[in-house]
């Protein structure tokens, strides 16, 4: 698996783009050819983006109408894992979305 430090430059290199979507971040933390990642991956993953929403001015939304989701990195993993766990994986995937705050 890559370093944090390089996962977060291509999470930052994708926001300068777009919005990047759970699934594009997620996606980093388990073998692509599966459809979904296990359980374990997917936490690794919110812990990460756990780490990313406190160090960092990122924004989270979710579509479609893409409206922000308020609280700090655990408030909002919490969230994201809640639904994780009531509707899965495949249901949140491209609901969620995470971009850096812009002036």
């Amino acid at each position: 698996m890559k370093s944090q430090e390089k996962l977060r430059e291509e999470i930052f290199s994708l926001m300068e783009i777009d919005w990047v979507a759970l699934h594009q971040i997620v996606g980093r933390f388990f073998n692509s050819h599966r459809r979904e990642p296990t359980r374990s991956e997917f936490l690794k993953a919110l812990n990460f983006i756990n780490d990313l929403l406190n160090e960092y001015e990122i924004i989270c939304r979710e579509g479609p109408n893409m409206v922000e989701v308020k609280g700090n990195g655990k408030e909002i993993t919490d969230w994201i894992l809640k639904m994780y766990n009531e509707i899965g994986y495949q249901k949140i995937n491209f609901r969620i979305w995470f971009d850096r705050k812009r002036d």
